[in-house]
C-alpha cells in the first residue's frame, strides 16, 4: 500500500463516517454506503476479559456479545488495538510477541471484521524489530497503538526513532496516542509515515486541543 492510498484509504473512512451522519442520519442504508471503519478499538483478552467496556456492556459477556455490539452500532471493521491480557508493558519483552499472536488470532478468527495490528514497546527495541518483520509478512499494515504514558517510554528517544525508522522502511500505518507538540515533531521528522491519531484531542479534551490538533493535520498530509 503506498503513500497515497494509505492517505485517501484514512481520508475516505474519516470522511465517510462524517458525511454519514450529515447526510443521511445513522440508518441501515447509510452505514452500507459508507461503511464505517473504527480504527481505535481495544479487544477484548483471548480469554474472553472485556476491557474498557464495562459501562456498556452489563457484564463481562462473551466476545461475541462485544463485536455484536460494535456491529448494531453500525461499525463494519475494526482495528483491534492491543488487549488487557497480553499488553507489551511489563518487564517481559515475551510479551510483545504474545500480543501479536493474540492479534493474528482475533483476525483468524472474525477475519471479515478484525483488522490486526503489530505491537511493538521501544524498551524492547530488538525483539520489536523482529515482530515487525514477521507482522508484515502475515498482512499486517497497522502498527500499535503506540501509548508512552502508560507502557513507561518516551517518543523522543533513538529506541523509539529506531521503531519508526523501520516503519517506514516495512510501510506500515503507525497508530499511536500522543500530546501535540511531540506530534508536530514526529510529522516533521518522519514525513513519509502515515500516522493514524487515536483521539481528536489532546489529553486535555478540550475544544483547544481539538482545533489545535485539527490544525496540525491540515498542515501536515501524512497525519
Amino acid at each position: 500500500m503506498n503513500d497515497f492510498s494509505r492517505r485517501k484509504f484514512l481520508l475516505g473512512t474519516a470522511a465517510g463516517i462524517a458525511a454519514a451522519s450529515v447526510r443521511c442520519g445513522y440508518t441501515d442504508e447509510c452505514y452500507s454506503k459508507w461503511h464505517p471503519f473504527d480504527s481505535h478499538v481495544h479487544l477484548p483478552s483471548v480469554s474472553g476479559k472485556i476491557y474498557m467496556w464495562n459501562n456498556i456492556l452489563p457484564s463481562e459477556e462473551d466476545c461475541k456479545s462485544f463485536f455484536k455490539y460494535l456491529k448494531n452500532s453500525g461499525v463494519t471493521k475494526i482495528l483491534g488495538q492491543g488487549s488487557p491480557d497480553v499488553a507489551s508493558d511489563s518487564n517481559d519483552p515475551k510479551l510483545v510477541t504474545t500480543a501479536n499472536d493474540a492479534s493474528l488470532k482475533w483476525r483468524d478468527m472474525y477475519p471479515d471484521f478484525v483488522v490486526p495490528t503489530c505491537n511493538a514497546n521501544p524498551n524492547f527495541l530488538e525483539v520489536s524489530l523482529k515482530e515487525m518483520q514477521r507482522m508484515r509478512k502475515e498482512g499486517v499494515v497497522w502498527l500499535g497503538e503506540f501509548t508512552a504514558y502508560m507502557h513507561g517510554y518516551k517518543y523522543n528517544t533513538k529506541e523509539f526513532y529506531e521503531i519508526v525508522k523501520a516503519a517506514e522502511e516495512m510501510n506500515y500505518i503507525v497508530s499511536i496516542h500522543i500530546e501535540n507538540d511531540i506530534l508536530v515533531t514526529l510529522l516533521d521528522d518522519f514525513p513519509n509515515v502515515t500516522w493514524n491519531l487515536c483521539h481528536f484531542t489532546d489529553s486535555s479534551y478540550s475544544r483547544k486541543g481539538m482545533v489545535e490538533r485539527f490544525t496540525i493535520g491540515e498542515k501536515h498530509p501524512n497525519m
